[in-house]
């Protein structure tokens, strides 16, 4: 079971931030394709290797509180995420 975080967000909220992350990197890698950022030659592969990359990204932001990150592998294990 998780510490309790003093920013616990209600189950709306959460939505509601995995969607706006989720659309803002989606509106930017979309920018990125209609100005011809994106190579013409990649598929599906690359694709999800770029989407994972920027999801590393935003990830990275938390990287330095170690207790958070096990405290979050142990959840993820223990619930079957």
């Amino acid at each position: 079971m998780s510490t309790a975080h003093p920013n616990n967000l209600t189950r709306d909220e959460q939505i509601t931030f995995i969607r706006d992350l989720s659309s803002s990197i989606l509106t930017s890698i979309e920018y990125q394709i209609r100005k011809g950022k994106i190579p013409p030659t990649w598929d599906g592969l690359e694709l999800r290797l770029l989407l994972e990359y920027r999801f590393k990204q935003s990830a990275n932001l938390v990287k330095k509180n170690r207790r958070l990150i096990r405290e979050f592998n142990n959840t993820v294990i223990v619930n079957d995420l």
